[in-house]
């Protein structure tokens, strides 16, 4: 196994220019393009980058998700896990459903995060920690990378900026809501400041 050059985006992003945060930005675009042409030998199967379940921290830390036929099925394995909160959830999801309900998955990496992304020379290097990649949705890539990095540095906020104009921005945040409630709760924008102190 070869190693690769480089450090982790966590470990240098405070020490890039601006000019090099728009370089990376557009690395990571030109990666992310790439790995969507990788084909899937079963075009409309959701499923992982060995072949069978895949992992999916948005929905669940503890088990592996299952294989689903097409979008359609994980579309309704959403709206069948999120049980009492479906009525909360549904017209947040419904225009991703219905855009992307029928179409072929993409190659996906599943968790782009700056302790993901390897630099050198102020350039994206390699990408590494690829247990949550497989064929999955559209807007997949983005609601992996994009909601948990809100509160991320900036600089990598603007990194996904660039990186995902192309791929669903914003298309996917019913999504998240939707996740939110297989942990138990209701989604977290509609809980009162006092559920989520308790959450």
């Amino acid at each position: 196994m070869t190693e690769l050059p480089g450090k982790t985006l966590l470990e240098v992003i405070e020490t890039l220019s601006p000019g090099e945060i728009v370089d990376i930005g557009m690395d990571l675009r030109t990666h992310l393009s790439e790995f969507r042409r990788i084909p899937n030998p079963y075009p409309t199967q959701v499923w992982g980058a060995s072949g069978g379940e895949w992992l999916a921290p948005r929905f669940h830390y503890d088990w592996d998700m299952p294989v689903f036929e097409d979008v359609a099925a994980f579309h309704n394995w959403i709206q069948s896990v999120t049980g009492q909160y479906w009525p909360l959830v549904q017209p947040k999801v419904e225009k991703t459903f219905a855009k992307y309900h029928n179409t072929p998955t993409v190659f996906t990496h599943g968790d782009i995060a700056p302790h993901n992304i390897l630099i050198e020379g102020g350039r994206i290097s390699g990408l590494i920690d690829w247990e949550t990649s497989g064929w999955m949705p559209h807007y997949w890539e983005n609601i992996c990378c994009v909601e948990p990095n809100r509160r991320g540095p900036e600089a990598f906020r603007k990194v996904l900026e660039i990186a995902l104009a192309d791929f669903g921005a914003g298309e996917g945040d019913g999504i998240t809501q939707a996740s939110e409630t297989t942990f138990n709760h209701p989604p977290w924008e509609t809980m009162s400041k006092e559920e989520k102190e308790w959450y």
